[in-house]
């Protein structure tokens, strides 16, 4: 299987042109460009037409571009190892998705179907990355900022989210860079943040009547942080960087601001916490 062509796909009109490049303008990645620039970089887009229920793109395929929904409306699908294919959020117009297709040609991890006719802007990898490569230092801000957007944005907790939530999320959250064998959080340490794997490999490790035992190992996309939010504020384990890694560090108010949105959101928090507490009371032997 493999996602559909689109029915047509033409260079942009001057509104559609203002429009993306005031799109790509609003998220903090692309903050830095200025508008001369954005508009340069729109201009690399094409406009594709999609008919209703048109794959657009498909899990497991490499990644070419980055989409932004000029109309429409599109659902995000998810298939498990099972096979089961889960809806996992409605994006509308104005939504991005794909952002991490920009950067390097990486699965894509979820399935984005049409829900009727739409227009989707297509940026490809190509032409976005040489067009930023001119751009000299911000370029490497941009590409950190993508980095972020995307592994939150492909986040159970976050995927609901549409664009201005996506923005609010990028400028409350904090990038933290470790280097292999530092501790991002330490058991019995107070906490009020819920961190987010972006790059590296982790090993969760608790002490318990003395003696440190392992409990999990983490890699980009995990989570880690969640029951000191729920519970007294008490991190429950330690958290160590196996390799160089960065986290990205979300505030309990956004946490609290995507389980009030999104009953999906608020379950995955619930069940990743049960998980975990019920391996803390196996470790403790109750």
């Amino acid at each position: 299987r493999g996602s559909s062509r689109p029915q047509s796909a033409e260079a942009l009109n001057h509104e559609l042109l203002r429009r993306f490049a005031e799109a790509l303008g609003a998220l903090p990645a692309f903050a830095p460009l200025g508008r001369d620039r954005l508009l340069q970089l729109g201009g690399l887009g094409l406009v594709e037409a999609h008919g209703d229920s048109a794959t657009i793109i498909r899990q497991g395929e490499k990644g070419d571009r980055l989409c932004w929904l000029a109309s429409g409306k599109v659902r995000v699908r998810v298939e498990d190892e099972s096979g089961l294919e889960h809806e996992v959020a409605v994006l509308q117009q104005g939504a991005f998705f794909g952002e991490t297709a920009l950067l390097e040609p990486v699965p894509r991890t979820a399935t984005v179907v049409a829900d009727g006719p739409v227009q989707v802007v297509a940026l490809g990898r190509t032409p976005f990355l040489g067009t930023l490569a001119e751009l000299g230092a911000a370029s490497d801000t941009v590409k950190d900022e993508l980095r972020t957007a995307a592994v939150l944005r492909n986040h159970a907790l976050f995927s609901a989210l549409d664009g201005d939530g996506l923005r609010d999320l990028l400028a409350s959250a904090h990038i933290v860079k470790l280097r292999q064998g530092q501790a991002a959080v330490r058991q019995g340490d107070a906490g009020d943040v819920l961190y987010v794997v972006r790059e590296g490999t982790f090993e969760v490790v608790r002490n318990s009547r003395g003696r440190d035992r392992k409990l999990a190992r983490l890699r980009p996309g995990d989570w880690f942080g969640e029951l000191a939010l729920l519970g007294d504020g008490k991190r429950t384990a330690t958290v160590v960087a196996q390799s160089d890694a960065v986290v990205v560090q979300v505030p309990r108010a956004a946490v609290e601001a995507a389980v009030l949105r999104d009953v999906t959101a608020a379950l995955h928090v619930l069940e990743a916490a049960s998980e975990r507490m019920a391996a803390l009371r196996q470790e403790e032997g109750l």
